[in-house]
């Protein structure tokens, strides 16, 4: 009787133990740091920016206070959201609403959407677009690019980057609008790219502004490269899902699928640079292991 007592306690104690692990990997927060260098920041200058993707409809704390303060407390010059706020498996546009809110008082944020908005309801996807332009953000599409002006009055420096977006109509549309296909129209791709860097550095008045595309789907970059920008943000890959420890390496993304080769971090293409984000929330598998939910710091520099 007490033999079983104690395996009873045992698998409870390991049940727990289990439960509280989860419950760390998908709810506590972490950001991860990316330097890079270029010259089309004004010598001695830094520009930060933030990317977020992914939030699945997920919460962080009453009203997304939790997340908003931590993307705050990264001082971001700009946020990049890189698509898939809502979850079409389980929506609550309430959570996205109030991300929205919250990063509104932050700083400049752009947006391009998902497969998960591309996949719901037009009506209801528009009335968060609407919201979102209500907040201050700034939704990206092919036609459409901005231009953030960075400036430091203190140092007396004024300078632009220019922000540009592939959205994920266009992405479907490369395969035929069967997401399953294997093959893609790479010209689609890397021509509307390249249409939307051009653009966005018109608006930005400056042909050598630094530019940032943002995209959702990661594997793809071949074709994104075309586009002439310096970096590409992505997210969509959830960073693999589930990370074996100490190697870097995440085990299945959608699209990319076992042991897939964008997931995380930054990328070198060529001579450009691909950043990408694990996301904050979940979709179809319900939990992150050794994979924490993740808001990514950019500091471009010119030293």
């Amino acid at each position: 009787m007490n033999k079983k007592i104690k395996k009873v306690g045992l698998a409870a104690g390991f049940a727990a133990a289990a439960a509280g692990f989860l419950a760390f990997e998908n709810n506590a927060l972490t950001v991860s740091r990316i330097g890079l260098a270029s010259p089309k920041i004004p010598q001695g200058e830094q520009m930060r920016i933030v990317l977020v993707s992914d939030l699945q409809s997920k919460r962080f704390g009453k009203a997304q206070r939790r997340l908003v303060k931590k993307i705050a407390s990264c001082m971001p010059d700009v946020v990049l959201f890189a698509g898939d706020m809502p979850d079409r498996n389980h929506t609550d546009f309430e959570a996205c609403r109030e991300l929205i809110k919250g990063l509104g008082t932050v700083a400049p944020t752009y947006y391009v959407n998902g497969n998960h908005e591309s996949s719901l309801d037009d009506e209801l996807v528009n009335s968060m677009y609407e919201y979102m332009e209500r907040c201050g953000w700034t939704i990206l599409s092919d036609k459409g690019c901005a231009a953030h002006i960075m400036s430091r009055i203190k140092a007396g420096t004024s300078y632009k980057i220019a922000i540009a977006g592939i959205s994920q109509e266009t992405l479907n549309e490369s395969r035929g609008w069967d997401r399953t296909s294997p093959v893609h129209d790479v010209e689609l791709i890397a021509e509307t790219g390249r249409k939307a860097v051009r653009s966005a550095k018109a608006a930005a008045g400056a042909d050598d502004a630094f530019t940032a595309l943002l995209v959702h789907e990661p594997q793809f970059v071949s074709d994104y490269t075309e586009s002439g920008a310096d970096l590409i943000v992505c997210g969509h890959a959830h960073g693999g899902q589930i990370r074996i420890p100490g190697t870097g390496i995440g085990l299945f993304a959608p699209e990319q699928g076992i042991l897939p080769k964008y997931t995380s971090g930054i990328y070198d293409c060529g001579g450009t640079k691909m950043a990408v984000s694990r996301g904050l929330g979940n979709s179809t598998f319900p939990f992150r292991v050794f994979n924490r939910p993740e808001i990514v710091v950019i500091d471009v520099r010119n030293d």
